[in-house]
């Protein structure tokens, strides 16, 4: 098993040195790589490679910094050398690093049986000898890619969890890491609809500066789905800026919550007594447009007509019983990732979303007020 625990390997820095070329730039190139700075990296790569001095996993790497650069043909072809040179490392000299490599490249490569193959050889010896790698941060997060690309979620989380444990004392040392670590563990459990874990690992990886906007989008799902109206506000507002041309979804998502966190509870069942989540797109979609009709009804009404202050009340009344109906067939629209945008939009009732002063009662005409 120790000789699982590689990383440069001893061959790639003899090579470099016989070619003039110090193992320090091999060291150097890893250490961009793994903080995703991609184009230093590939700088010294291929300078090693003008050299021959790559082993299978700087190979991948190369690889991985030409797609990065958007060149998926000079990415493919040396995709295939990492292959050639990572298959015959595997078999006469195994490590970790090279099998981790291995079966990603055959999975980037559209050959995913034998991926799979791969991943299985690689974690027996971990599965048969209960191996736990020595304070090495980098190979629990191979060994947990590799049971998550077998499909193994629980042995996998753990893994992240060990190497997630391990980065916090180098945070900056593997930042590409600990974002894919934290992005799964958030996925998978947003998957399971568990809110509380995915709201802290996507608020995570959103600490890491390196948020994507559907990591925002669905830390604000999280935190709405828990009823924190003020944190998914701010959620919402990461997605925005995260992609301002495409936030639609996310400004209407935004001023909901806003009149979420007005209201402070919303009703938790609709007014048939179904709870939201057992209604239909369509019986949402009534909801919303029935009550934002007649809470402009009820504001024309009370602009153009004089009214009693008896008159006033009722109708005031009647505004704020529909409005919190109103905001939460919205929210449960908007969290099952239906097109609010367009249908509040086309129904008239976007208004209603964007400015809670639509849910004040006018004041009275100035001739009923004398």
């Amino acid at each position: 098993m120790k000789r699982l625990l590689a990383t440069v390997t001893v061959v790639v820095f003899a090579a470099a040195a016989a070619l003039g070329q110090g193992p320090g730039e091999a060291q150097q190139a890893v250490a961009l790589y793994d903080q995703g700075r991609y184009a230093e990296a590939r700088t010294l790569l291929e300078k090693l490679d003008a050299a021959g001095a790559l082993d299978g996993p700087l190979l991948y790497r190369l690889s991985f910094c030409v797609g990065a650069a958007g060149d998926p043909t000079a990415q493919r072809a040396i995709l295939e050398r990492a292959r050639v040179a990572l298959e015959r490392e595997v078999t006469s000299d195994p490590t970790l690093e090279s099998a981790f490599y291995l079966a990603n490249a055959l999975r980037n490569l559209d050959r995913r049986a034998e991926a799979r193959e791969v991943a299985l050889r690689a974690i027996a010896p971990v599965e048969s000898e209960g191996w736990t790698p020595p304070d090495d941060e980098a190979e629990a997060f191979r060994v947990a890619k590799l049971y998550a690309d077998l499909g193994r979620q629980a042995e996998a989380a753990q893994w992240y969890r060990k190497a997630l444990e391990g980065f916090e004392a180098t945070p900056d040392r593997f930042p590409v890491y600990i974002r894919w670590a934290r992005r799964y563990l958030a996925d998978l459990a947003f998957s399971r609809a568990d809110f509380a874990a995915a709201e802290r690992d996507y608020a995570a990886l959103a600490d890491t500066g390196q948020a994507e906007q559907a990591d925002w989008d669905r830390l604000a799902v999280a935190r709405m789905r828990l009823g924190d109206w003020s944190g998914a506000e701010q959620a919402w507002r990461g997605a925005e800026r995260s992609n301002p041309g495409e936030a639609d979804r996310a400004r209407y998502a935004r001023h909901l919550a806003v009149l979420a966190g007005v209201l402070r509870t919303l009703p938790e069942v609709a007014p048939d007594g179904r709870r939201w989540s057992e209604l239909s797109q369509q019986d949402l979609e009534t909801i919303m447009k029935t009550n934002g009709d007649r809470a402009k009804e009820i504001g024309g009404t009370a602009a153009g007509a004089a009214l009693s202050e008896d008159e006033r009340r009722a109708l005031a009344a009647e505004l704020a019983g529909i409005k919190p109906v109103f905001v939460a067939a919205c929210i449960e629209y908007t969290l099952r990732g239906l097109p609010i945008r367009e249908t509040a939009f086309f129904g008239g009732f976007a208004p209603m979303i964007f400015h809670d002063t639509n849910w004040d009662l006018p004041e009275p005409p100035a001739s009923a007020a004398e």
